[in-house]
C-alpha cells in the first residue's frame, strides 16, 4: 500500500515513516501543505494521512486541492476503504470546522468502500460534545 504522509514535525514524520515501512507500506513523507499537494497530483495514494496545522498551506486548505485527487481516484476506479485525519490533533479544531473537514473528506474518498474512518483525538482538553458530534 502506498501512503501520503505529510506531517511538519520532522522527527514524528522520520517516526511515522520508519514505523510504516517496517510493517510494509511505502511512504512518501512531506512537510507541509503544498508539498502534499503537488504528491498527492503526481501519484495515487490509498492513503493520505495529513497533518491539519501545517506551515505553508495548512490541512484544510490542502484538503481542498487534493479534491482532485479524489476526482481523480474515481476516475480510475479506486476506492478508498480507510481514512485516518490526525497528526496534528485534528480536534484542536472547532466543531464546525472538523465537521467541514470530515464532510469533504467523505465527499471525496468516502462511499460504500469507507470501512473505517479515524479521527485522532490527542489532548483530552479538545473533546467536547460539539466535536464528538461532528465526528459521529
Amino acid at each position: 500500500m502506498k501512503i501520503l504522509l505529510a506531517e511538519d514535525e520532522k522527527e514524528l514524520s522520520r517516526a511515522v515513516t520508519a514505523i510504516l515501512a517496517h510493517e510494509g507500506y511505502e511512504v512518501d513523507a512531506v512537510y507541509d501543505g503544498s508539498d502534499a499537494v503537488r504528491k498527492a497530483s503526481e501519484n495515487v495514494y490509498e492513503c493520505m494521512i495529513l497533518d491539519i496545522m501545517m506551515p505553508v498551506k495548512d490541512g484544510i486548505t490542502a484538503l481542498k486541492e487534493i479534491r482532485a485527487a479524489g476526482r481523480i481516484t474515481r476516475e480510475l476506479g479506486l476506492r478508498a476503504v480507510s481514512l485516518y485525519v490526525g497528526g496534528g490533533t485534528p480536534t484542536t479544531l472547532s466543531a464546525p470546522q472538523l465537521e467541514r473537514l470530515l464532510g469533504e473528506l467523505g465527499e471525496q474518498f468516502g462511499g460504500s468502500a469507507l470501512r473505517e474512518l479515524t479521527v485522532e483525538a490527542g489532548r483530552p482538553d479538545t473533546i467536547d460534545r460539539e466535536r464528538l458530534a461532528a465526528i459521529s
